[in-house]
């Protein structure tokens, strides 16, 4: 009997193996393979975005376009050539209008109309300086960088402006991502200082709400500033023009973050699913090809430009209100309202009815608001 109960009490504690282990590793394993698969779909999605194929600058019509001078010029780490349009004024210059255009475009950022913008312009007393970013039209470079990047490209071509023309006052008239690489390059140059005979990267760019990166941060290094994209010493000492000739903006569909740009190729560009699942994060890869650059802010940055701003959004026109949306309009209204409220006489907005089919915009009304601004501010 006790050889039995002995027995019957072994079989009884006999300890049990638990399942919960198991779970947790499959549970593991799978959350692991789909961000490996997030990861992959994000790199190959943001590929396809910056390494999309540059649209080619087609032929100009010679009878309507004014007098130029092509230009080209290196980047500034002289690792290929931007090339691009220099329109001079007949009358004494006002200051040099420095072009610079959208992700998937080129230095004719109005299409047809881009002759008229060039002759309104000089006829105001402009010179002006159109030309392609990286990997567009006919500059070189291999990506696109949707503004983070290209910030680098609008230091070159305003260096360039500088010594063609001399000019003590420029301003950028940016459209779309455009806006991010300007408000970048101004980011910059902020983190030069103010003294215009001694330039130095070791300055730090003072801001005033940390708590809030949309509106303001604390106090920054350049490396903190720029993220990433500072530039070495040597090409700092290149610019020979300071932040301080940099004297007006005009903005065409600001958005709040230089972020959204790319959300918004990503829906124009990717299968639904595709684009919603991507959307948090081909941005940040995009922004990691751009050497770990920081988010911009465009509230943010723009509350430290203390010059004339005008700030341009694009709006479905009433009469399209049933057709197909565009995708490359987003709403500006946050960013100019914001702009507005805080520094509104420095601040002009003009509104852009845009038709369902955006190749037949009518830019006549939109050009008239540009010159009326240069002619008040400048």
């Amino acid at each position: 009997m006790l050889r039995s109960k002995q027995s019957f009490e072994r079989i009884d504690y006999h300890p049990r193996r638990s399942h919960a282990f198991h779970r947790l590793a499959a549970f593991l394993a799978v959350a692991a393979a789909l961000m490996i698969a997030l990861a992959v779909l994000t790199i190959t999605t943001a590929n396809r975005l910056t390494g999309a194929e540059a649209v080619a600058l087609s032929t100009p019509t010679a009878n309507i376009m004014p007098a130029y001078q092509n230009v080209s010029f290196a980047s500034l780490d002289e690792s290929f050539t931007l090339k691009g349009w220099l329109f001079y004024t007949d009358t004494s210059s006002r200051g040099t209008v420095i072009m610079v255009h959208d992700y998937g475009q080129n230095r004719l950022m109005y299409g047809d109309d881009s002759a008229a913008m060039y002759s309104a312009l000089t006829e105001a007393g402009f010179n002006v300086l159109s030309f392609d970013l990286r990997h567009s039209g006919s500059s070189g470079g291999d990506m696109h960088g949707f503004g983070y990047s290209e910030w680098e490209d609008v230091l070159a071509a305003t260096q360039q402006a500088y010594r063609l023309t001399g000019d003590s006052k420029y301003i950028y008239l940016a459209r779309g991502s455009g806006i991010t690489a300007v408000l970048r390059a101004i980011d910059y140059m902020d983190s030069l200082g103010q003294d215009s005979s001694t330039q130095t990267s070791t300055l730090q760019a003072t801001t005033s709400d940390q708590a809030n990166p949309a509106t303001g941060a604390g106090s920054l290094t350049l490396a903190e500033t720029t993220a990433g994209n500072t530039l070495s010493e040597a090409y700092a000492e290149k610019l020979e023009f300071t932040k301080d000739m940099i004297s007006g903006l005009i903005l065409d569909q600001p958005l709040n973050s230089g972020d959204d740009y790319i959300k918004a190729a990503l829906t124009a560009t990717e299968a639904g699913w595709i684009g919603t699942l991507t959307a948090g994060t081909v941005p940040y890869a995009v922004r990691l090809s751009a050497g770990l650059a920081s988010p911009l802010y465009t509230v943010k940055e723009l509350n430290h430009f203390l010059n004339p701003v005008l700030l341009i959004a694009r709006a479905t026109a009433a009469d399209q209100s049933t057709a197909a949306p565009d995708t490359s309009i987003s709403d500006s209204s946050q960013v100019i309202n914001e702009r507005l409220r805080l520094l509104p006489s420095l601040t002009t907005e003009y509104s852009l009815s845009v038709p369902s089919d955006s190749s037949s915009i009518d830019y006549t009304d939109y050009i008239q608001a540009v010159t009326d601004f240069l002619h008040i501010n400048f």
